[in-house]
């Protein structure tokens, strides 16, 4: 089934978000604040907290993110 456009934007947005959180850790900033990641992803402070319910849970799901990219490289199977 294909994706609409609403679909798509909020998936590049989302994943703006995460990006932006891992490129301010990155950066040594471990604790970014919701108005960072907003500057730094380009979308609004509300959108932040649309794709998260909150700090924590961001942090969760940029390294969660993160996990996923580099998972690859290593080859190993999940059970």
């Amino acid at each position: 089934m294909p994706i609409d456009g609403r679909s798509a934007r909020r998936d590049r947005n989302r994943t703006a978000v995460l990006d932006a959180v891992l490129e301010l850790f990155t950066e040594g900033n471990l604790s970014p604040s919701a108005d960072e990641v907003a500057r730094r992803s380009g979308v609004s402070l509300r959108s932040v907290y649309r794709y998260v319910e909150n700090s924590d849970d961001l942090i969760r799901a940029a390294v969660e993110r993160r996990r996923e990219q580099v998972e690859p490289l290593f080859g190993i199977d999940r059970l």
